[in-house]
């Protein structure tokens, strides 16, 4: 499913059931990392990979939010969301 407005986000999430969410925050900046936390602490089974964030430092972050600075190596997307989504047989290092 894509989405491209961040006022649509929640409702799609509420109605949908997502394993993971990539965003890109530089795409839609009013979702920003606070909204993205809030997102992370509403859905707890949810993963999430925001793509355009340098660092994500607050100790309130949970680990299931990654961020990927642009511009990035698709060999690095890919790990990204093979260690968000646990594939078996997949390095958890990053």
């Amino acid at each position: 499913m894509e989405i491209s407005q961040a006022a649509d986000l929640a409702g799609a999430l509420r109605d949908r059931r997502a394993d993971l969410l990539i965003v890109d925050v530089s795409a839609v900046p009013e979702t920003g990392v606070a909204g993205l936390v809030a997102l992370a602490h509403a859905y707890p089974k949810l993963k999430i990979l925001a793509l355009s964030v340098e660092s994500l430092q607050d100790s309130e972050i949970p680990d299931r939010l990654l961020a990927l600075p642009k511009p990035f190596p698709l060999d690095r997307f890919v790990a990204c969301v093979d260690h968000l989504l646990e594939r078996p047989g997949q390095p958890k290092a990053l």
